[in-house]
C-alpha cells in the first residue's frame, strides 16, 4: 500500500513537471519560431532628386562592439545600385533574417528622400529627410532571437 502512494504521488509530480516542461517549451517556440524572424523587406524611396541615388543593400553581415561601446557593421557581402525616384522593391532576407539599407546621395545638389522599409515581421521605418552631396540615411535591422538562461 505504501509503494502504491509513493507511485502516485511520483506520478503526480510527473505529470506536474511534464506540463510545465510543456509550457515552457511552448512560450519558448512562440517567442523564437520562425514567426517572429522577418524573411522580406519592402522597401520604397521617393521624393526629389536632381539625378539617381545610390541603394547601398545587404543582409549579409555582422554588428561589432569596441572597447567604447561603439556598435559598428563588418559587411560579408553588400549590393550598390543606383536608383530613380520612386524605387519600389521586396527583398528576401537570409537566414539572418537582418538587413541594411542606406540611400546616398552622389550629386552636387541635396535631394528629398523619404525612405520607408517594412519587414513581414512587422518592424519598420519609415523616415524623410534632406541628404546632402555624399550624405546618407540609413536603416539597419539585426534579428536577434530571445535567450534563456
Amino acid at each position: 500500500m505504501r509503494f502504491t502512494d509513493s507511485r502516485s504521488r511520483g506520478t503526480r509530480i510527473g505529470l506536474v513537471l511534464a506540463a510545465v516542461a510543456a509550457l515552457v517549451a511552448s512560450a519558448c517556440s512562440l517567442s523564437t519560431g520562425p514567426g517572429s524572424m522577418p524573411t522580406v523587406a519592402h522597401i520604397v524611396v521617393q521624393g526629389t532628386a536632381p539625378g539617381s541615388l545610390q541603394l547601398i543593400l545587404s543582409t549579409d553581415f555582422y554588428e561589432v562592439k569596441d572597447q567604447n561601446g561603439v556598435i559598428s557593421e563588418v559587411y560579408n557581402s553588400q549590393d550598390t545600385t543606383d536608383i530613380t525616384l520612386p524605387y519600389d522593391n521586396r527583398v528576401q532576407l537570409t537566414s539572418l533574417g537582418s538587413i541594411s539599407v542606406k540611400v546616398r546621395n552622389t550629386s552636387a545638389t541635396a535631394a528629398s528622400v523619404h525612405l520607408q522599409v517594412g519587414l513581414d515581421n512587422g518592424q519598420g521605418f519609415d523616415h524623410t529627410a534632406s541628404i546632402a552631396n555624399g550624405q546618407e540615411m540609413s536603416y539597419i535591422y539585426v534579428y536577434t532571437a530571445p535567450t534563456f538562461h
